[in-house]
């Protein structure tokens, strides 16, 4: 049913949306409009340049990350750190401390912390972040995992309260890269 929108409904939910964004966050906004013959609705806008500011956050990061990697370790973090700090001068005392000495695992690097590995990690979730339809195909998946028997993406699931938890339904004629477009749902804000 969604699969073709008229340029009118178009420019009607372009003309409804809110002056000022419902929420926001690292990557997009969100603003309430309301779109003819459905209802109130919620459409997510990426940020305009996102994507490339995090493209170059990301090799900044990296390239910094590399660097800090790259620092070698300080003479003194491979040594043997004596375990008590007696200091006898028998030779059955100074046999003993030999062997009371602990050998701290030798260290090629200043920080032994895999920064590249986590940069990489983190910034890898934020680059999913701005793949619109990826969060589409999540919600979906979502919906049709805790939907009630055979119901839709806005069916309730059921909780111990019977309150349930409520996913939104997508409107894709009117989803692309850049805008998501799915059913205002109410609800109280957790901050």
């Amino acid at each position: 049913s969604d699969a073709h929108i008229d340029e009118e409904t178009v420019h009607a939910l372009v003309d409804s949306l809110s002056a000022r964004p419902i929420a926001a966050a690292s990557v997009g906004q969100v603003y309430k409009g309301h779109l003819p013959g459905y209802g109130p609705v919620a459409v997510k806008v990426r940020r305009p340049g996102v994507e490339e500011t995090v493209e170059s956050d990301y090799a900044l990061l990296r390239t910094v990350a590399l660097l800090i990697e790259s620092i070698p370790a300080l003479p003194s973090t491979s040594a043997a750190v004596p375990s008590s700090s007696s200091s006898a001068s028998t030779s059955a005392s100074a046999s003993a401390s030999a062997s009371a000495t602990t050998q701290v695992p030798k260290q090629d690097r200043l920080i032994a912390t895999e920064l590249v590995a986590a940069i990489d990690e983190f910034m890898g979730r934020l680059i999913e972040e701005l793949d619109y339809n990826r969060e589409e195909r999540n919600a979906r998946k979502f919906a049709s995992l805790y939907a009630v028997g055979t119901g839709s993406a806005v069916d309730t699931m059921p909780d111990v309260n019977g309150k349930g938890v409520v996913v939104p339904e997508f409107l894709p004629g009117l989803c692309t890269d850049n805008v998501i477009v799915m059913s205002w749902i109410e609800g109280t804000k957790l901050t």
